[in-house]
């Protein structure tokens, strides 16, 4: 009991460190609040921006329908790399460009006559597709009838002229709240995985200490039993921070208890575990704060940022996300949008998510192999240096 007790005390002594984690992890989560739209009974009008290289009447014609329809902006910088930053820092959803031979295109029925780019996670994109699909199929159907520019456009435009009432499926509140929740849960490959590989820290280098292995060693508790207490008394640590964090995304996200809640809390325990036995793994061999340090800057937020908890992986290009695949975070941020994206359990959706937790499995125990061999290995070559 008294070992369990020293475990907290250090824990306590090393408090304001292991905040940092808890902190950084609200910090983020407001972020993807004030960053995410909540759902409501109304569409609002998404945002866009049209490059267009045709100065044809149906061209002209289609411009003023969006802006009718969404809020159409002007970029007084069109090139790729400032429309690419508009999307990323959300002053626009969405982006349509307009060829030279738009018009030709379109009434030989061209498919690629038209070029798009949007926010991967703009419900905005459907909104305007949809209406951009409306009113070209409704021209060219006309202009097929007539085989007149003018008439067909006059009669498109009369003809979308009527207004509707569009209602919110229940469908869509659905499924922007699972993405909110699944943004949100994103921000624990973070904070949960610095504040457990904090803990252990912390308490390996206090343990690890010269002076502290030579008083074990005299002591009537066995090495095997000290370590099996230390370990024991993390473990709880890391189940109760893990609880706390889990508990504390639901309030904050006001989450009642789904089918697909209970797939986020699966996925994250399953990312508990390669967290732990990395965990275990690291500060097991290294001895000092400065070492841990640079782990958890280059592993722990490097993995972050690769694998798409503070960027969007859709915004990465391909071989960022090839290299992050070689970290866990990778795939427990992509069951958190497979389940972000997903209104209804079927086979496909089973498949792909306990295989992704497989994955993780798998991490957790490549971790605790290699802590087995390293251990291995640094206990022989104790007993080649006594001989």
């Amino acid at each position: 009991m008294s070992l369990y007790k020293a475990v907290l005390k250090i824990l306590k002594a090393n408090k304001t460190n292991l905040l940092i984690a808890v902190i950084v992890t609200v910090i983020i989560t407001f972020f993807y609040a004030q960053n995410t739209a909540a759902p409501d009974a109304k569409l609002d009008r998404g945002t866009m921006t049209i490059v267009t290289e045709d100065n044809s009447a149906l061209s002209k014609a289609l411009i003023d329908y969006l802006k009718e329809e969404q809020t159409v902006v002007e970029l007084s910088d069109k090139s790729q790399k400032s429309i690419d930053d508009a999307l990323y820092f959300g002053k626009i959803d969405y982006v349509l460009f307009l060829p030279k031979d738009f018009t030709t295109n379109i009434e030989a029925g061209v498919p690629s006559a038209i070029d798009a780019q949007s926010r991967p996670d703009a419900f905005a994109k459907t909104l305007i597709e949809g209406q951009v699909d409306t009113f070209l199929s409704t021209y060219t159907v006309f202009y097929h009838v007539t085989g007149n520019r003018e008439e067909a456009l006059k009669n498109t435009q009369s003809t979308l002229a009527a207004n509707g009432e569009v209602t919110i499926s229940r469908g869509y509140s659905e499924r922007m709240n699972q993405q909110f929740g699944s943004l949100v849960f994103n921000a624990l490959a973070y904070g949960l995985f610095l504040s457990i590989f904090s803990g252990y820290g912390v308490v390996n280098l206090v343990f690890n200490r010269k002076e502290i292995r030579n008083r074990n060693q005299v002591s009537p508790l066995s090495t095997r039993r000290l370590n099996r207490a230390v370990s024991i008394g993390m473990l709880g640590y890391s189940l109760l921070l893990t609880s706390c964090f889990t508990a504390g995304l639901l309030l904050f996200t006001r989450s009642t208890w789904s089918v697909m809640t209970g797939y986020l809390v699966i996925n994250l325990l399953c990312f508990f575990l390669p967290i732990v036995t990395f965990s275990t793994c690291v500060t097991s061999f290294v001895k000092n704060s400065e070492a841990l340090n640079g782990i958890s800057n280059v592993y722990i937020m490097g993995s972050c940022f690769l694998g798409g908890v503070f960027v969007s992986s859709d915004f990465l290009p391909d071989f960022i996300s090839k290299i992050a695949s070689f970290t866990p975070t990778y795939w427990f941020v992509q069951n958190n949008q497979l389940i972000g994206n997903t209104l209804s359990v079927n086979a496909d959706f089973i498949t792909k998510f306990w295989l992704n937790c497989l994955i993780l499995v798998l991490f957790a125990c490549a971790f605790l192999i290699i802590q087995f061999v390293l251990k291995k290995d640094s206990r022989w070559f104790n007993q080649k240096r006594v001989a």
